[in-house]
């Protein structure tokens, strides 16, 4: 089993800390299904199934709840763009709560939505390279911040924390790019987080094994 060194107490440490800037991207996409009229599971179609779960199943399973106090714990202590969306918001305030209510973006009445997206018109507002570059650039705050001694460290901590690659052995190709989709995005969305850290815009980063 991994154990990542972790070298400063921070909030998140390394991998929610990593993913955690996700939750920005989601409230920008739930409130645009929200204010266009887009089924969520269109939202859902977006993505796909990347896994057991697609992302707004894992929500409800996980709790939408859940989400709301992460959302509002690193709104607390990062920044004010990780608070809950209005979608999120709404939902928690409702009482649609996911699995443990039997309603959150799902219908759980009958146990566990299998949303088959082959037959679901996809919503189209899930651009490429902005989950990506959101990542690579909140692993070179952990960077900066000193966190972790290098981004092999992050990478492996991620794949043995959530199953799944971290973004720097792939980001690393074609990180100029990325910067330019997240500055893009971050001016888009009106998001103080989501520029890139300088450390990033400087790809000084990419020695940093």
């Amino acid at each position: 089993r991994y154990i990542a060194k972790v070298l400063k107490d921070r909030p998140g440490f390394i991998v929610n800390r990593l993913n955690s800037p996700g939750g920005i991207y989601m409230n920008y996409l739930l409130d645009t299904c929200l204010e266009k009229g887009i089924p969520f599971e269109s939202l859902d179609a977006d993505f796909g199934s990347r896994g057991p779960m697609s992302p707004l199943v894992l929500s409800d399973y996980t709790g939408i709840d859940t989400g709301y106090h992460v959302r509002n714990y690193y709104a607390d202590t990062l920044h004010e763009d990780f608070r809950p969306g209005k979608v999120v918001t709404k939902m928690f305030n409702e009482g649609n709560l996911g699995r443990k209510t039997g309603k959150g973006f799902y219908d759980w009445s009958k146990g566990r939505p299998q949303p088959d997206f082959s037959n679901i018109k996809k919503a189209g507002l899930v651009e490429p390279g902005i989950g990506l570059a959101i990542r690579l650039n909140e692993g070179c705050r952990i960077l900066e911040e000193g966190i972790a001694s290098g981004w092999k460290v992050i990478d492996d901590a991620n794949m043995a924390g959530m199953n799944f690659p971290g973004p720097f052995d792939y980001g690393i190709k074609n990180w100029q790019n990325l910067v330019k989709i997240l500055e893009d995005f971050a001016e888009k969305i009106g998001s103080e987080y989501l520029k890139p850290c300088e450390l990033f815009k400087s790809g000084k980063f990419v020695d940093m094994k």
